[in-house]
């Protein structure tokens, strides 16, 4: 600095070395923070291709201009926070998180922001109890925790086909890729010794994937949460000129939902990419929607279109969806 308290030549110089704030094309993408894990909180987010590091803010609350970092020079796409002696996460504390990566085009702006929570060892959580099986899985609820976790992901829709019309002298198209199960979440459901939750997988292009819980003392169903199965796109009619179209995401669960507890959290799954449609010869199938991962577990994904034919192939069926519990305190 100069006497005068204004920037002196050489620190001007410096500054300009610094790579400047922006790039949209090196923010990541896909953050997702674990919310079921012991003593950590594991962060993974999408590459990118020109990024050399990245930087991982946290902060109690969304507002990413209140986060700090908490760990920069991250090489790859993955980052474990923990509780102490290593690090300074606290169990049963909701932390937001948000990723920048840096490169030779600059640094990005910050990600998607996403919520992550850790459970204590020591009568603090089980292990998440997983039912990928389209046949229902049941768990009851030992002595000792008050709350739980339930996680919901539907089923991927089917892949399409499309008819040929034998007159239009094209070549033949593809069928539409299905969409990805949507993806639900509840936490800190209230519970006691004894209530059981059944847990049921949605069949890829056909089911629905849900969660019902139990009170034995009352018989009674205190809540279910189910998550609509993506029906399968074919695209196009019957001896159609025209590629199959994409599957459409379910945009909302079911209105059975019953559970009271804190506000839902959900994704809608990703759409199919259409059909290709060639001046001869045979189309490709579209691919399917990308399954929606959290906490390291992934729904259903959407099955790829058939590729054009005489006489029109289908496509390959959606993924099962996937549902989970958490017991903690």
């Amino acid at each position: 600095m100069n006497a005068d308290g204004t920037p002196s030549d050489e620190l001007k110089a410096w500054i300009g070395t610094l790579p400047a704030e922006g790039g949209a094309g090196l923010i990541p993408t896909n953050l997702n923070a674990s919310d079921d894990q012991t003593d950590q909180i594991t962060l993974t987010w999408g590459t990118v291709a020109t990024a050399t590091s990245y930087e991982v803010f946290r902060g109690t609350t969304s507002d990413t201009a209140a986060m700090t970092s908490v760990k920069s020079g991250i090489s790859g796409n993955s980052h474990v926070d923990t509780v102490a002696p290593t690090g300074t996460v606290v169990n049963g504390t909701k932390y937001f998180y948000a990723v920048k990566s840096l490169g030779t085009q600059g640094i990005s702006g910050f990600s998607n922001v996403d919520s992550g929570e850790s459970k204590g060892a020591a009568g603090g959580a089980t292990e998440p109890h997983r039912n990928g099986s389209t046949s229902p899985a049941v768990f009851t609820v030992p002595a000792g925790y008050s709350k739980a976790d339930i996680f919901v992901w539907g089923a991927g829709g089917n892949g399409g086909k499309v008819e040929f019309d034998f007159f239009g002298g094209s070549g033949f198209p593809g069928g539409g890729g299905g969409a990805s199960g949507s993806f639900l979440k509840r936490v800190d459901i209230p519970i006691v010794a004894g209530d059981t939750f059944t847990l049921l997988a949605g069949t890829g292009g056909s089911g629905d994937s849900g969660v019902t819980m139990v009170r034995p003392s009352t018989s009674t169903e205190i809540g279910k949460i189910v998550v609509a199965f993506i029906a399968s796109m074919t695209g196009g009619q019957t001896y159609s000129r025209n590629p199959g179209v994409g599957g459409t995401p379910s945009t909302q669960s079911d209105t059975t939902d019953t559970f009271t507890v804190g506000t839902p959290d959900f994704v809608a799954g990703n759409p199919g990419t259409a059909g290709t449609e060639p001046p001869t010869g045979f189309g490709a199938g579209g691919a399917g929607g990308a399954a929606i991962s959290d906490g390291g577990d992934s729904g259903g994904a959407g099955g790829t279109g058939g590729p054009g034919g005489n006489p029109p192939r289908p496509g390959s069926p959606g993924a099962n969806g996937l549902t989970k519990v958490v017991f903690h305190n």
